[in-house]
């Protein structure tokens, strides 16, 4: 157990104001469940050596803003907040009424709620009656709730926190508010200035922004991502007909595999409009198992033919099962030269692309790197209905199928998501 210290920094007045939580444990980073927050408590902790209301709970808030803190450790470290707001609380032992606690702070990383005793005695005028096992909270001589303190001498509030569940299973349930930052975890981390063009262009249906000011938090995720070293722009000639040429590489420096059992991937990309499928493989002698499936798929549905797949000469692309079939389907082959990435500009630039994206994803919602095989996945399907630069600000599913994509099912990757049971009633 860790004493904090809360330094609020109001980033936009630029005015800092510091808060005291008391003994409070915080969720490790490094583990593979840390995003799950498996072993996290769902009830209120009463602590007099906290100043300020916090919950780890996103979904609790009736109310929620983002509001970014950071939270100083007694050893030095620094925690971030991710907003503010109203939790609605009901009394187990007081029903007649609903309580509304304000200015909660919502700090993901904690395994604990707290509620601060002292800061509702000396602000909010409440008198707490302690008698042995039992707390109890008054204001205007009237009992509010009750607290009971267990066998580890923490208090526990007598009762149950209510959550947003108006929007449980709505198509669009949000616990925050619909900005620029929104759209940008929604979209994969997509940069600022495209989710600013696809809603100011409609170039997307149904991208809802209420607040249009600009996104002026730095995106730590987004910067992890994107740490890499340059390499320089490559002139190419554009096919002007859909499967034309396909693009493809396989990406296999993973260094661990999913639970599923998967070790690469391979993307194909259409020259035309840069949409681009991607398949999850367990060995590299798939991939033509994977071609043949990405081929009948594709030509099925656009009514085209693939006339050129164009890949570096490693040793998957290269067997003479995968030489004869593409031979029996008259299909040519473009080969680059082995090691020389950038010859294979199209593929290879993707696959940066996808790995920026997916650590960045991975970073954001605390996941470990053997949940990569969802976040590729994610991360090409939100790519190919965002804008991309080889398209001169066009998006790759609106030139692919000639239909502008709708966009208002995307949700944060990692955000707290709701099953719908649907009971079956059976006939006797």
């Amino acid at each position: 157990m860790n004493t904090l210290v809360a330094k609020i920094e109001e980033l936009k007045s630029g005015e800092a104001e510091e808060e005291f939580t008391g003994s409070a444990s915080i969720s490790d980073p490094t583990s593979p469940l840390c995003a799950l927050v498996i072993q996290a408590s769902f009830d209120w902790t009463a602590d007099t050596g906290t100043s300020t209301h916090i919950t780890l709970y996103c979904h609790w808030f009736s109310s929620y803003k983002p509001y970014v803190i950071s939270v100083r450790l007694a050893d030095g470290t620094y925690i971030k907040s991710a907003g503010i707001g109203s939790v609605k609380f009901q009394p187990s032992d007081v029903k007649e009424h609903i309580l509304e606690f304000e200015h909660v702070l919502h700090v993901p990383s904690f395994k604990s709620n707290l509620l601060p005793v002292l800061y509702l005695t000396t602000k909010k005028w409440f008198i707490v009656n302690i008698m042995q096992s039992s707390m109890k909270f008054y204001r205007d001589n009237k009992l509010l709730f009750t607290a009971t303190v267990n066998f580890s001498n923490t208090a526990i509030l007598n009762g149950t926190t209510l959550p947003m569940t108006e929007f449980v299973g709505t198509v669009s349930a949000s616990t925050c508010p619909l900005d620029i930052s929104l759209w940008h975890y929604c979209l994969g981390h997509l940069n600022v200035p495209d989710v600013q063009c696809l809603h100011s262009k409609e170039l997307v249906s149904d991208i809802d922004i209420v607040d249009s000011s600009s996104m002026d938090l730095i995106c730590e995720p987004y910067i992890d991502g994107k740490q890499t070293r340059h390499i320089g722009k490559r002139a190419t000639t554009r096919q002007k007909q859909p499967l034309a040429l396909i693009h493809s590489d396989l990406h296999s420096s993973l260094k661990v595999q999913t639970p599923e059992g998967y070790r690469y991937w391979v993307t194909f990309i259409d020259d035309v409009s840069r949409y681009c499928s991607i398949a999850l493989l367990k060995n590299k002698s798939e991939i033509l198992v994977a071609f043949k499936l990405f081929r009948s798929n594709i030509e099925n549905e656009l009514g085209y033919k693939i006339k050129i797949l164009k890949n570096n000469k490693s040793g998957e692309f290269m067997s003479t099962e995968f030489n004869k079939y593409l031979a029996a389907a008259g299909i040519t082959r473009q080969h680059t030269i082995r090691n020389s990435s950038h010859k294979n500009g199209v593929a290879k630039h993707f696959n940066r692309t996808l790995v920026k994206r997916t650590i960045s994803l991975l970073s954001e919602a605390k996941l470990s790197q053997s949940f990569w095989g969802h976040t590729v996945a994610t991360t090409v399907y939100v790519r190919n209905w965002s804008l991309i630069s080889a398209l001169n600000g066009k998006v790759p599913y609106t030139i692919f199928v000639c239909k502008k994509p709708d966009v208002s099912h995307l949700r944060v990757f990692g955000c707290t998501a709701y099953i719908i049971c649907r009971r079956i009633h059976n006939l006797v």
